[in-house]
């Protein structure tokens, strides 16, 4: 997994409008969290941030992060404070519909003949689409307030038998079907 590389805390703390002053390595502010400085005089500030890392500590309440924590506070997400964020294709309910009511009685056919009931298939929105240059049944992810937040996909192809089957398990199949034959053979030969 890549490490997420991220602006600078000097940089994030500027893009919010956060007052503060360097001392060597260090960035010093009010703390932002408690208002624990309010009663602070002047200068006077206990809200210390690592310039190199984005750690931070307040030295009057004990608040401890780092600028990921420090984004999730202000309300910004990871996209906010990534160097080179990812570009999302736009999911929502839409696409979701768009899917389920693109699904084929073929497609539809070959999940029941898997035990996936029509009810189940409606309630759930599966659907069918084209992503990366390939057809795919789509199964729509809700988050726990039930906004769909992703997709995933499973891509299916026809066997020598001409029946559709999902591509991991068809493979799966054949590797299997390769042992067995193997085993078959070598059992013959003794």
């Amino acid at each position: 997994m890549q490490e997420l590389q991220t602006i600078t805390t000097k940089e994030y703390l500027a893009r919010k409008g956060v007052a503060f002053r360097e001392s060597g390595k260090e960035l010093i502010t009010h703390c932002l969290f408690n208002g624990c400085d309010r009663d602070s005089r002047g200068t006077e500030a206990h809200l210390y941030f690592d310039a190199e890392t984005g750690q931070y500590e307040c030295k009057k309440c004990g608040e401890k992060g780092n600028l990921v924590t420090l984004a999730k506070h202000f309300g910004d997400g990871i996209q906010e404070i990534a160097l080179n964020p990812r570009k999302s294709t736009k999911f929502d309910a839409g696409l979701v519909d768009t899917c389920h009511l693109a699904l084929p009685a073929h497609i539809r056919q070959y999940l029941g003949n898997r035990g996936i009931a029509d009810a189940v298939i409606d309630a759930h929105k599966l659907g069918y689409g084209e992503f990366y240059s390939k057809q795919w049944i789509t199964i729509p992810i809700k988050d726990i307030y039930g906004n769909y937040i992703c997709c995933t996909a499973c891509g299916y192809y026809l066997t020598d038998a001409e029946e559709a089957a999902p591509r991991h398990i068809s493979r799966r199949k054949s590797l299997a079907s390769r042992r067995e034959n193997t085993a078959t053979e070598l059992v013959a030969a003794d």
